[in-house]
């Protein structure tokens, strides 16, 4: 069995919230860490754009997540 890290980021804490427990309920992740405001800074049509967003990191098996 192979185990993975899935790192996503979402807007805010209450999205990452809302994500992390839908997949852990779901069973699809043993546990949800959420990192809240972390600067994001991007290109976004033509603009540099700086964000606080939060970070999600979700501990899990492979096979959870093929498809």
């Amino acid at each position: 069995m192979e185990y993975i890290f899935v790192y996503v980021t979402c807007k805010d804490r209450a999205e990452a919230l809302n994500v992390g427990k839908a997949v852990v309920e779901a069973r699809l992740a043993a546990c949800a860490n959420i990192i809240d405001g972390m600067d994001s800074i991007y290109w976004w049509n033509g603009e540099l754009q700086v964000e606080k967003e939060a970070i999600l990191i979700m501990k899990s098996r492979r096979d959870l997540f093929e498809g």
